[in-house]
């Protein structure tokens, strides 16, 4: 009799621990009793990131990764520093189409084999450091700023998910059947995802249509001419560089991961409840790429937003800076740079190369492109 309960009673236990309680939660290995799931380590909560914070930071630290009083009161301040450095104004402008200036003036004394990435990073962290501290990095301070690019370029290639795998990674786990299996099993799951990615840029690296420029150049040259700067107020005038520079934004896919955040209180996505304290990572990508409202998504195609009738089209799903209250706070000033560069480059210049870039991706935290060299004409000569 007494066995006849303890079956029972064991059975019960069970079926509400493994089922009753979890029948509202997304989908997810079962835990096993007592040892729980190799997979309940990767989402680690406050106290485990705390932990890795205080370890990496020094604390509670960081527009990005801070919560709470400090999150808010940090947000807050560099949005009000960004207004006041000239954030959505003309003077945010000015200091942008300096160094497009400066940018040009260098193309065109170099002519050959320029290094793209590192002309680029220059002339955006000139940008930065400018509205910081007051200064660009001219050829004076080109130590310091190939300093300050190669200690970004370990931050943010590195990538940050391993610190949270190092449980994982301890030869004990390796050995358990159970474990063994999970771990290789994530990591090959996730090593097949890259592959198929990968695959499918490299596959569509013959497709890219080079034309993209040309039609650029077509709009230039009728709106504009040649003979004056481009300025955000042209910017609603020209739809097909608007185009090219969302569809660059969106196939490029710089924070593919996204970064984890924890809800702050209960909450139901379709059939199931998600619980406060949980870690979430959105998925950018997967609306990036949804090919139900980008049709052939690995594809470079600007001319998806545009209209019939040559406007430009508006997606609410292009969210490269993501969305809600934790976007990225440097968005507007993303989007000038962004706008004044690739316009006003393109008006002066044809670009070529001996070699195709690769089409494949550093892959880290943040993704990059891989180095290539250039070549430029002047188109007005």
């Amino acid at each position: 009799m007494i066995l006849v309960l303890v079956f029972f009673a064991t059975t019960a236990v069970l079926f509400y621990e493994l089922y009753w309680k979890r029948r509202g939660l997304p989908p997810g290995p079962t835990p096993l009793p007592l040892l729980g799931n190799l997979e309940g380590d990767k989402f680690a909560d406050r106290a485990t990131l705390k932990d890795l914070f205080d370890l990496l930071k020094g604390g509670n630290y960081g527009v990005i990764n801070s919560w709470g009083d400090i999150w808010r009161e940090q947000r807050r301040f560099v949005l009000h520093t960004l207004r006041d450095f000239g954030m959505g104004k003309n003077l945010m402008e000015e200091r942008v189409m300096l160094e497009v200036n400066f940018l040009i003036d260098r193309m065109r004394s170099l002519k050959t084999d320029l290094d793209m990435r590192s002309e680029f990073d220059t002339a955006v962290g000139s940008i930065i450091n400018n509205i910081l501290f007051g200064y660009r990095f001219d050829e004076s301070k080109q130590h310091e700023f190939r300093l300050i690019r190669e200690l970004l370029r370990k931050l943010v290639t590195g990538g940050q998910n391993i610190l949270f795998l190092v449980p994982a990674l301890l030869p004990v786990f390796r050995k358990v059947p159970y474990f063994k299996e999970h771990f290789y099993g994530f990591v090959n799951g996730h090593q097949q995802i890259m592959d198929f990615i990968a695959t499918q840029i490299e596959a569509r690296r013959k497709e890219v249509d080079f034309s993209s420029d040309k039609q650029m150049h077509e709009e230039l040259d009728r709106v504009i001419g040649s003979d004056r700067m481009i300025t955000m107020a042209d910017k609603n005038d020209l739809p097909y560089v608007n185009a090219v520079v969302n569809e660059t934004q969106r196939t490029a896919n710089l924070l593919p991961q996204n970064l984890q955040r924890k809800l702050l209180a209960d909450t139901v996505i379709g059939d199931y409840e998600i619980k406060a304290g949980t870690v979430v990572m959105p998925q950018i990508s997967a609306v990036l790429y949804d090919e139900r409202v980008f049709p052939d998504p690995y594809a470079f195609k600007p001319e998806r937003f545009i209209n019939p009738d040559g406007s430009s089209r508006k997606y609410d799903e292009l969210v490269p800076f993501s969305v809600g209250k934790r976007q990225c706070a440097g968005e507007g000033l993303a989007k000038v740079e962004l706008f004044l560069f690739v316009a006003n480059l393109f008006q002066r210049f044809k670009f070529s190369a001996k070699q195709t870039p690769s089409m494949i991706k550093n892959r880290g935290e943040v993704v990059t492109a891989m180095d290539y060299l250039c070549d430029v004409l002047d188109r007005h000569l």
